[in-house]
């Protein structure tokens, strides 16, 4: 997610993302699902998700197990946004950082992310503290990842959306082309990695709230109102394709 925007926000803007960060995950929804599975959750007896925000995989995850579910991050404002909105009161909350997980040894089955490793500060020691809390065998999972710099857009927009936007999370400490680089990031960990990624050209008349939310994101990130308003004005025209990646590490 849009983690480290989030980072001070007021309370209308925090609202603001939460609604956003909904639409993120509407949109990862199907592979999720299938990672799910794949992860066998319901067999996990504790699942931590790193940089939880406002909580919407965390909820997620609590409403679909019976495992004891954690959500951590290391901004109070969306811990506090995410326990008043959370649909399931057993769900942990948990402040503090990823390079420094306040877990034990070997104490979780499943580590999960999404959008994270994105906004991600030292991943080499990031990684490394989840293979240190993992069980034998246990799971790290990158549920999606973005690469904006295989973005495609159409009308492309002047500025060119793709680099507006690289642009702008490169400022803000990001890099907006790890989705092609979480694989071989686990791997270097030493997790035995499988790792895959999607990308559906999505148009206009398929999901005009998409469009929308990018259009209200563009503005409030500063992109010229004029090329905007060019853009909206025939959306049918209008389309998207953005890789979204992830990868399962298990422990070894």
């Amino acid at each position: 997610m849009d983690s480290a925007l989030s980072r001070n926000l007021s309370r209308t803007d925090l609202s603001w993302w939460h609604r956003r960060y909904l639409q993120q995950a509407e949109w990862t929804r199907t592979a999720r699902v299938h990672l799910y599975r794949r992860l066998e959750i319901a067999r996990c007896g504790t699942i931590l998700e790193i940089g939880c925000g406002t909580g919407v995989i965390s909820n997620e995850l609590v409403d679909r197990t019976d495992s004891a579910v954690f959500g951590l991050d290391n901004d109070f404002t969306a811990l506090d946004f995410a326990r008043e909105q959370a649909s399931n009161k057993m769900l942990l909350w948990l402040a503090g950082d990823a390079d420094k997980l306040p877990f034990a040894d070997a104490s979780l089955d499943l580590i999960v992310t999404h959008y994270f490793w994105l906004w991600a500060k030292r991943s080499d020691v990031i990684i490394n503290e989840c293979r240190r809390v993992l069980k034998e065998s246990g799971r790290l999972a990158a549920l999606a990842e973005p690469d904006y710099s295989s973005r495609q857009d159409h009308p492309e927009g002047r500025p060119n959306i793709k680099e507006f936007l690289m642009s702008d999370l490169k400022a803000k400490g990001a890099d907006p082309a790890i989705g092609k680089k979480i694989e071989d990031i686990f791997a270097r960990a030493g997790f035995k990695t499988v790792a895959g990624s999607v990308c559906d050209k999505t148009a206009y008349g398929a999901n005009p709230e998409l469009f929308r939310q990018e259009w209200k994101l563009l503005e409030r990130l500063g992109y010229p109102s004029e090329e905007l308003a060019s853009i909206k004005k025939q959306p049918e025209e209008k389309w998207i394709t953005m890789p979204i990646h992830w990868a399962i590490g298990r422990k070894k």
